[in-house]
């Protein structure tokens, strides 16, 4: 013998309403992003802009110095990432 779990005889106008709530309250605030249109590269793409070998590129991203985002199995790098990781370099 199974339980309904919805005892409440709700209409559909009042669920759609409960969860348009709920879903309102777990939004969480994001500040807009001066990158809205920001180019996500492939990791080949990133190594051939930076002259450096994939390892190195991993390296990078998991120390943290260069930003990546996961896509799956894939990481993808903001171009922007790539501009403020060559900004951070010192200067010779």
């Amino acid at each position: 013998m199974t339980k309904n779990l919805n005892n409440s005889k709700q209409t559909p106008y009042a669920q759609t309403e409960i969860s348009q709530r709920i879903f309102e309250e777990k939004q969480v605030a994001v500040a807009p992003s001066t990158h809205v249109n920001d180019e996500l590269l492939t990791t080949s793409e990133a190594c051939e802009i930076l002259k450096c070998g994939l390892t190195r590129l991993y390296q990078l991203m998991n120390s943290g110095q260069l930003k990546s985002v996961s896509m799956g199995k894939s990481r993808r790098i903001p171009r922007s990432a790539i501009n403020e990781f060559i900004a951070s370099l010192p200067s010779f």
